[in-house]
């Protein structure tokens, strides 16, 4: 998450403030696995805004991925890793990757 998607969630949620960029200061603070982040509006003095509201935003979401690499869950060895090199897009190794694991 940039500051810009952060502006631009608040905005998309509070439509009547569309021309808010012009007349405040943003402070961003991005989130991370282990702390959350946030985003502070404070009004230009003399504007047509006027005090600060700062919003959290959830620390990221870990997800342990380690069962995916669990043998005994999905077949790792796949058929055809030249094929699969040569596929820019991917789709032969995922199609692989699911028939393979559609036995078990």
């Amino acid at each position: 998450m940039t500051e810009d998607d952060a502006l631009a969630a608040f905005l998309a949620n509070n439509p009547n403030a569309s021309d808010l960029k012009q007349y405040v200061k943003v402070t961003f603070k991005a989130p991370d696995y282990d702390k959350e982040g946030s985003l502070t509006i404070t009004a230009n003095p003399n504007t047509k805004y006027s005090g600060t509201i700062m919003m959290a935003i959830n620390a990221l979401l870990v997800i342990d991925l380690g069962p995916l690499a669990d043998e005994e869950q999905f077949i790792l060895d796949i058929d055809g890793t030249s094929a699969m090199m040569d596929d820019d897009s991917g789709e032969i190794a995922l199609k692989e990757f699911f028939d393979i694991n559609a036995e078990k």
